[in-house]
């Protein structure tokens, strides 16, 4: 019996393991992995495209002062880092006969 302490140098107990979920699942096809990747498709498109092309449309083609752009796109994280975690407890602790989490995706 080995030192709990010492690691066992002996690598054959490790080769000789198997992780049962690693070798019993299947390889992901081209169809599982653009299904996994289409659920960032609105991470991209609503949070990092709108940001990105606000800059153009309000301060060349509007002409509001690029402070101003700054000021608004500043105040909307502002208010997430705020709201986001209000609105998760809240979520977590509601309880109604539809669920936790149903009535706030319908309000939001």
């Amino acid at each position: 019996m080995s030192d709990p302490i010492q690691p066992s140098t002996d690598d054959s107990e490790l080769s000789n393991r198997e992780d049962p979920d690693i070798s019993s699942s299947p390889p992901l096809t081209p169809l599982n992995k653009l299904s996994y990747g289409v659920g960032s498709a609105n991470d991209a498109w609503g949070n990092w495209f709108l940001v990105g092309a606000v800059w153009p449309v309000f301060e060349g083609q509007l002409g509001v002062a690029a402070t101003y752009v700054s000021l608004a796109l500043m105040l909307n994280r502002f208010f997430d880092a705020i709201s986001d975690p209000f609105f998760g407890w809240a979520s977590d602790n509601y309880r109604s006969k539809w669920g936790r989490r149903r009535p706030f995706i319908l309000v939001g």
